[in-house]
């Protein structure tokens, strides 16, 4: 079932009398939101923090579905925003003997309030790695 879906329930309306026929029910239903999921026709969708060294190294991830919890891999270099599809892990489809997916939304955060040793360890990190090249995005911005 969806928003606005309607069931019939044949003959057990309400009757205009004795001799007259009840007429038919009919339902609307309202899916009231959930906390952890989105709902988007079958699939659902989940937002999940991971911090910013899970997103460079990759990680193993314990994620909820509504039939239990599973274990996924979160690939190395992850991007923020990015959508993981669990295949069928979604609403059932009406009518159908198959479910949506479940896409897990990457949040990833960065640390606040660090030591002074966990920055020192950070800049370190930094000079290893090669900087971001955005000389081509100042160019194309210039009006």
């Amino acid at each position: 079932m969806d928003n606005d879906s309607k069931i019939r329930i044949a003959g057990k309306g309400n009757s205009a009398g004795s001799k007259v026929p009840a007429g038919d029910l009919y339902i609307k239903t309202n899916i009231i939101d959930n906390p952890v999921y989105k709902r988007q026709g079958n699939d659902l969708y989940i937002n999940m923090d991971i911090d910013i060294f899970e997103a460079a190294l990759g990680t193993k991830l314990t994620v909820p579905t509504p039939y239990g919890a599973i274990n996924i891999n979160i690939p190395v270099g992850v991007k923020s925003g990015q959508k993981l599809r669990i295949k069928g892990k979604g609403m059932p489809v009406l009518k159908k003997e198959s479910y949506g997916d479940l896409y897990i939304v990457i949040n990833i955060k960065s640390p606040n309030n660090l030591s002074e040793e966990a920055k020192n360890l950070l800049l370190s990190a930094q000079k290893l790695t090669p900087p971001i090249d955005r000389s081509d995005i100042i160019a194309k911005g210039t009006l």
